[in-house]
């Protein structure tokens, strides 16, 4: 497919309007605004083929179809353009200073209540750095998002490099066919623990080395749109949420507002029930899975198996059990080191219980002399110090409310004010965004787009009138904002061309070669009447004023365009109803009907390049079902002992010299797991009990039955955790179900399966294939039967790399059974409902460029 791209650019200026004349009588605005593009429509835009084209009428008139979010979007770009642009002017500035228009950015980023005249907050130097970090961890996380589905650092950066790049490669592809143009090796992935922490030149989560910020800008200008809005909202909200309940049904001029947040005696009440979230606590906080756990860990650090009642000794006592339990962190020292605060986000990480022995029950330098549970942990805390945000003469001194100094006052307020009007925003957003409309004197020049506008917006929006003087090259004005022919036609092109173009030639091949409604069997020429028939009676219903939505007043046009895509009648039948129905039918019955035989083999006069890719991907990966049952058990690596498997791959990653530590250590607990599951003391047990038990022994520490000179306290190096779990409890994994597990694992129990189903058997043997060990039981109605291997021999198969690795832990798998493979393979005979019912077809992408059209 050749695409015109001149005609995709921004066409000369020309005044020449085509007019669409109402079916109604109405004296409602019906001219379409073509503005440049008015003396081009007949030209072409893209072709196919050589013999097929499409026209800038008909892509234009599918762009508008599809564009009313574009038009929105647009509309909001108007609505908060001063705030719009003040954050646009972030991304160039870093400093206050550098503003390149510093008053009319200052203004648009302070909140002021108009009514009051009171401040939240005016932009000085350090509020506008404390604003432009917020946008720019917002922006950065919203990337990191679109690009790997995720915006914690953590998880991009265990991913591996190949996996990045093609994550990457996906959006710079997606980016590029709307439009803004870049390429993979612009973007790098720092992590926000990077010393610059910028978007641009220096970026944090992520970087563009060799963008300009006019090409950032065009990237993340729906993320700029989102914290304009909501600056805008806080703004609105702000003039509201200091009034008074007031209403009385006699009085028709009182005020009702919903929006009420805050008095004085508001402010006091936040302030006692909030205000030590707004500060700084140095704590060490131990966190233990079992008493026994902790019990252990204080005999190898204290004398006595308790902390001390001194407090010097304490504190030293838990600075070495924090060293000792927690061997695989940084080592503290004093306790400055160790911070758990509200800026650091770390006492989100603690359950309530814990956050409270924190902030409220212990005072500074106070601490726990034994484990205490809270929430099924076993919890040591030592208390330093506290500094509060707002605070009395000393920075840890606990202050009411009344006793705070006037300054102290009036800085918790802005705090105060600010967050809850930041948890209001999004119930005020609807409110605040059709005040903004009613008062802009918003004028809509496209009939369709006003005519879907006027439909929510009908209580005070007036139509535009068929004889309204304007000019016909605006989409819409709105104050001073004026949004252009020209410029929706670009903003709609960007996002979506790449589907409309291919969707037209795609019904238009259909029409062109399929339309002989009497011969062929794609579409007949009952059909075709039906369409004209179940048409004219929508049309019928339209004019007779029976659609709410699309008054009669609105135009057949509009109507047309707005439920069917086209603007006509006849395009409505031949694209809407005759291509695609001819499509569809094609689609379902040619391919699988008469390009492949009974054996879905494809027949000689099929095997050309797509279909034969198709039908033999379809085929070759989906050629067995399998059904299969498994028992499993996870080695967790522990680092922060609260009880939750950390990811393995990061704790190797940042623990480089103590790697080959780790992974023997994890072979060996895996060796001796495997030698105790098959011990003859547990034989007549299902394996699923045999681990379960083995699980609960290790977590008490009992001695091992297949050594009784070792306790499976030997094992736990490095703070190792055992998760046993029945995977098809309910029914069996089948190709289907087995996609509900991570990547990694679910292809795992694929090699497992195929390597039980190529031995023929589920006999008890343990084997491997393509350096993957897999332990296969022979397992009868739930019961351990046997092995035909000697267990010396089977243990040597238990190695670090025989495990599978994922982010939750090292997975060991005993497969129980297994179904027999079954063919997909059905015929025209067997299959009643239609051909490959059960397949699933996995299709080749194919990109445009200049070999491939």
């Amino acid at each position: 497919m050749k695409i015109n791209k001149k005609l995709l650019a921004l066409l000369p200026l020309s005044l020449m309007t085509v007019s669409l004349l109402s079916c109604s009588g109405d004296n409602y605005n019906t001219t379409i605004p073509y503005g440049t593009l008015a003396s081009k429509l007949t030209s072409t835009v893209a072709t196919a083929n050589d013999d097929l084209s499409l026209s800038l009428d008909m892509y234009y008139t599918r762009l508008r179809a599809s564009g009313y979010d574009v038009f929105e979007t647009a509309v909001k770009k108007a609505l908060y353009e001063k705030e719009y642009k003040a954050y646009k002017d972030m991304l160039n500035a870093k400093t206050i200073n550098e503003l390149t228009d510093k008053d009319a950015t200052i203004e648009a980023l302070t909140i002021t209540n108009t009514t009051t005249n009171e401040t939240l907050y005016t932009i000085d130097a350090d509020k506008y750095l404390e604003l432009r970090q917020t946008f720019l961890e917002s922006i950065n996380t919203s990337l990191a998002s679109a690009i790997f589905s995720t915006g914690k650092e953590e998880t991009i950066n265990n991913n591996t490099e190949k996996e990045n790049n093609k994550l990457i490669a996906k959006f710079v592809d997606a980016e590029n066919k709307l439009g803004i143009e870049f390429t993979a090796s612009d973007i790098k992935w720092f992590g926000k623990s990077s010393a610059n922490y910028e978007l641009g030149e220096n970026s944090g989560l992520i970087q563009f080395e060799s963008s300009t910020l006019t090409k950032l800008e065009d990237l993340i200008n729906s993320y700029i749109l989102t914290e304009a809005e909501k600056l805008s909202v806080k703004k609105g909200l702000f003039q509201v949420a200091d009034l008074e309940y007031v209403y009385d049904e006699d009085k028709e001029d009182d005020t009702s507002n919903q929006y009420y947040l805050f008095d004085s005696d508001d402010i006091k009440t936040k302030y006692e029930s909030t205000y030590m979230t707004y500060g700084t606590y140095r704590a060490i906080v131990i966190q233990f899975n079992t008493l026994k756990e902790a019990q252990d860990a204080l005999t190898n650090i204290t004398a006595t198996g308790k902390i001390s009642s001194d407090p010097a000794t304490a504190k030293a006592e838990y600075i070495n059990l924090y060293n000792s339990y927690y061997a695989f962190k940084e080592t503290i020292s004093d306790a400055n080191e160790y911070v758990v605060s509200k800026d650091l986000n770390e006492l989100s990480d603690f359950s309530t219980s814990i956050q409270e022995l924190i902030k409220t029950t212990l005072e500074d330098n106070e601490y726990l002399t034994e484990p205490r549970n809270l929430s099924d942990k076993y919890i040591l805390i030592y208390k330093f110090d506290t500094e509060y945000d707002i605070h009395g003469d000393s920075l840890n001194e606990q202050v009411n409310y009344s006793d705070l100094s006037a300054e102290d006052k009036a800085k918790y307020t802005v705090l105060a004010k600010d967050a809850l009007l930041d948890s209001s925003v999004s119930s005020y957003t609807t409110t605040w965004k059709e005040k903004l409309l009613e008062e802009s004197g918003i004028e809509i020049y496209d009939p369709f787009f006003e005519t879907k506008f006027y439909y929510v917006y009908s209580d005070w929006y007036e139509r535009l009138t068929s004889n309204v003087s304007s000019t016909f090259d605006l989409i819409f004005k709105l104050d001073s904002f004026e949004y252009s022919v020209e410029d929706f036609y670009l903003d709609a092109s960007r996002k979506y061309a790449s589907t409309i173009i291919p969707e037209y030639f795609i019904l238009e091949y259909a029409d062109k070669y399929y339309d002989s409604y009497v011969d062929n069997h794609y579409i007949d020429s009952d059909l075709h009447d039906d369409n004209v028939e179940t048409l004219e009676d929508d049309i019928d219903s339209f004019n007779n004023n029976e659609k709410s939505q699309y008054p009669k007043s609105a135009g057949l046009e509009v109507y047309l365009l707005a439920t069917y895509g086209y603007l006509t009648k006849d395009d409505v039948i031949k694209y809407y109803y005759d291509a695609r129905q001819a499509r569809t039918t094609y689609l379902s019955r040619n391919v699988f009907l008469e390009w492949g035989d009974d054996e879905h083999n494809v027949t000689d006069t099929a095997k050309t390049g797509f279909l034969t890719k198709l039908l033999e991907t379809g085929n070759n990966q989906y050629s067995t079902l399998f059904d299969i049952n498994l028992d499993h058990i996870l080695i967790n690596i522990d680092d922060d002992g609260d009880g939750s498997p950390d990811d393995p791959n990061k704790f190797l990653t940042d623990n480089p010299s103590i790697a080959d530590e780790f992974k023997n250590a994890v072979e060996v607990l895996a060796k001796a797991l495997y030698t105790e599951s098959i011990n003859e003391a547990y034989s007549g047990n299902s394996l699923y009990e045999i681990l379960t038990y083995i699980k609960s022994e290790y977590e008490l520490g009992n001695k091992l039955k297949s050594d009784p000179t070792k306790t499976w306290d030997d094992y736990k190096t490095f703070n190792f955790l055992l998760t046993v779990e029945q995977l098809s409890s309910s029914s069996d994994i089948t190709e289907s179900t087995v996609s509900n597990f991570v990547e990694p694992f679910a292809n795992y129990v694929k090699n497992i399966y195929k390597f039980a189903s190529a031995t023929g058997s589920s006999s008890a043997s343990s084997s491997y294939e393509n350096g993957i060990y897999y332990f296969v039981f022979e397992d009868s109605e739930g019961e351990l039967t046997g092995h035909t291997a000697s267990t010396a021999e089977q243990v040597s198969y238990v190695t670090y790399d025989s495990l599978c690795m994922t982010n939750y832990g090292y997975h060991m798998i005993i497969l129980n059974s297994y179904t027999t493979p079954r063919s997909t393979k059905s015929t025209k005979s067997s299959d009643s409902v239609g051909y490959l019912e059960n397949i699933q077809v996995n299709l080749q992408t194919y990109t445009d460029d200049d070999d491939n059209e």
